[in-house]
């Protein structure tokens, strides 16, 4: 800042001893700064007029903040992306549910669709991080699906499960006899197209 006592010229009827002769002390203050949405580590802020004094009382210059983004521990980044992953039972992932989620905006509701498979990522439209000066776009969040297998099941779960097993390959050889039906069906209709044309070369012949 401009020293007090000379006036920024260093001078007074002898050289100014509060701040050497340069025209300008040292000093400390605090000041208000807006930071808009969307910054990221690296990100540079222009202060006007907040910087080191003039020297001989001119025009002060301006103050530059390196901005640094503290990680949350929930969340992740990704431009302007968000990152998160969520854990479902693999009954929930079966049957479908819906479960809460942190966002930037705070808890949103989630809808896990039935038959979800592990690792799939589910998009949540416009939940990301604004973009700089453009506040009215924003990235999507990215929720990645961990389907959790239990290692341990009572007496009771491992019989209903292995009834569903039973009835998935009851449905299993179901869908294989359809099939072997439906070879056999074509294989028929071939041999008698073969057996057709083999009547209707003799009768040519047998006619000559």
């Amino acid at each position: 800042m401009t020293c007090s006592s000379c006036g920024g010229t260093g001078e007074i009827s002898t050289p100014c001893n509060t701040c050497s002769g340069d025209g300008r002390v040292r000093r400390t203050k605090r000041i208000s700064l807006k930071v808009p949405a969307g910054v990221d580590s690296g990100s540079r802020l222009r202060v006007r007029s907040e910087g080191n004094a003039g020297r001989r009382g001119g025009s002060a210059g301006d103050l530059f903040v390196i901005i640094e983004v503290i990680p949350d521990p929930v969340l992740k980044r990704d431009d302007t992306n968000i990152l998160y992953t969520c854990k479902v039972s693999y009954i929930d992932a079966i049957l479908g549910t819906t479960i809460k989620v942190p966002t930037v905006d705070g808890m949103v509701d989630l809808k896990i669709p039935a038959g979800t498979q592990p690792n799939t990522t589910l998009v949540m439209a416009k939940k990301g991080v604004p973009v700089l000066n453009k506040t009215n776009m924003r990235g999507d969040q990215l929720v990645r699906v961990q389907v959790e297998i239990p290692k341990r099941l009572s007496s009771e779960e491992k019989k209903l499960i292995e009834e569903l097993a039973d009835l998935s390959k009851g449905k299993t050889a179901s869908t294989s006899e359809v099939g072997t039906t439906t070879l056999h069906a074509k294989t028929n209709f071939a041999v008698l197209k073969w057996l057709n044309y083999e009547n209707l070369k003799v009768a040519k012949i047998w006619s000559r």
